[in-house]
């Protein structure tokens, strides 16, 4: 049965690429014998966090692939996908394919996957494809979760990147007003625009389920320019713990920003109650209400219409988050890594589609936030000038070895989904002298 089911992926594969390369073959067909399209009326599942414009370019990326073979993705995305996909397993109904933001969560459900070459998935060529540390890193996600089990039960499917700020253009520059290069720029920066009378800094964390992870990304930002990647390493694995003096200074660092008074639209209190995808809209109103905001490349696709895009005049611009002790171009990223529960021909026709070069060809073109972990990716689609600059920069950091993946996403999901994000809520909400108390009890936390 592997056999004819790897063959019939193998045959899948040929017509979708055929079909996507503009090749003469009639990969649609109309069905009717089951040739053409082999998997004639079966359903996917496959459930996410990501939702609206993100799950609409899921939409466009999975319609050549329905059109080739028959089956009907049908993706159901949720912003409490960390409390959902629990419920859904432990109760049996979990769905097929599940994408994970956080890695580490992926890690829990391990004893409940198929490992990929079970289902027919060249794994050899699927880390191929991958860089070195991408390839490695869901083994090392199940060690450090304590979940390791033989096998492959992980595939990349799609990237982002998370070291920027963004400012309003061409009133950043009008008043006055330059990137920063460093941390102590950075603070100067702010106390130059609180001088003008102005607001620095947009800021917003509410994440519904998930609320806590915009400050978790400051930090990691920040661990990664003092402490270099041994350090992040070193606190992702717990070798270092939480109330570490290069932790406590990251926060610290955090706290420069959220607390001073008027640093921030709204104060610590909006913080708390803006949606993250929309912090950055005070941006963009005339004259801007905030110059200033932390966000990863894909908060894009929460810009309002005709603000930002290859065919509009930005009123946004992209710089690199500054460097603190270190002169390298560190990169902080996350991304989604995809396990499957149901053992199918379907399924894994899905799967080989998922990790192929061809995979995220519509959400790229749809979706600027979107970034491919496959080295053989045809940087063509990337339409936006932003995402063609996040891509050469991604590459040549998983190329140096300076790309590290977002640090709550890869330690135990009951710290990095779990105290971590509410810790960091804990600390806006009760200012900078609850901070030992807040590090300490998540290292406490530590399973």
């Amino acid at each position: 049965m592997k056999r004819f089911r790897w063959m019939a992926v193998l045959a899948v594969m040929a017509l979708v690429l055929a079909a996507c390369g503009g090749g003469d073959d009639d990969a649609g067909g109309d069905g009717g014998d089951g040739g053409d399209r082999p998997f004639e009326g079966e359903v996917v599942n496959i459930f996410g966090a990501f939702v609206d414009a993100d799950a609409a370019a899921f939409d466009d990326t999975v319609a050549p692939f329905e059109e080739a073979t028959g089956i009907d993705v049908v993706y159901e995305g949720s912003g409490d996908f960390e409390t959902q996909i629990g419920i859904r397993v432990e109760g049996g109904n979990a769905p097929d394919i599940a994408m994970f933001p956080q890695p580490g969560l992926w890690a829990q459900f391990i004893g409940d996957m198929v490992d990929f070459a079970d289902l027919g998935v060249d794994v050899d060529a699927m880390a191929a494809d991958n860089s070195p540390y991408l390839a490695d890193l869901p083994a090392f996600i199940a060690q450090l979760n304590d979940k390791g089990r033989d096998g492959t039960f992980g595939g990349w499917f799609r990237l982002n990147t998370k070291s920027w700020l963004w400012v309003p253009v061409p009133e950043f520059e009008e008043a006055g007003y330059s990137a920063p290069a460093t941390w102590d720029d950075l603070i100067a920066l702010q106390e130059q625009i609180l001088a003008d009378g102005n607001t620095p800094w947009c800021f917003g964390m509410e994440s519904g389920g998930a609320t806590g992870w915009v400050a978790t990304d400051w930090m990691e930002d920040v661990v990664l320019r003092t402490g270099g990647t041994d350090v992040y390493d070193q606190w992702v694995a717990h070798e270092i713990p939480f109330n570490d003096p290069e932790i406590t200074d990251a926060a610290e660092r955090l706290g420069q920003i959220m607390f001073p008074e008027g640093n921030v639209l709204g104060g610590t209190d909006a913080i708390l109650a803006t949606p993250f995808g929309d912090q950055n809209t005070p941006m963009f109103e005339d004259p801007p209400a905030c110059y200033l905001a932390k966000q990863a490349g894909f908060i894009t696709g929460f810009f309002p219409d005709g603000v930002f895009g290859p065919d509009v005049d930005n009123q946004a611009e992209a710089i690199p988050f500054p460097n603190i002790n270190n002169d390298g171009d560190m990169m902080l990223g996350a991304g989604d890594l995809f396990g499957v529960f149901t053992d199918s021909g379907a399924v894994a026709a899905t799967v080989n589609w998922l990790i192929s070069p061809e995979g995220g060809e519509g959400f790229a073109r749809a979706q600027a936030g979107f970034l491919s972990p496959n080295a053989r990716f045809d940087t063509a689609n990337y339409v936006d000038p932003f995402q063609k600059q996040q891509g050469e920069l991604l590459a040549a950091a998983l190329g140096d070895g300076t790309f590290r993946f977002d640090a709550s996403d890869l330690m135990p999901a009951s710290v990095g989904a779990g105290t971590f994000w509410t810790g960091m809520v804990e600390y806006v909400q009760n200012g900078p002298d609850n901070l030992d108390e807040v590090l300490t009890d998540i290292d406490n936390s530590w399973p």
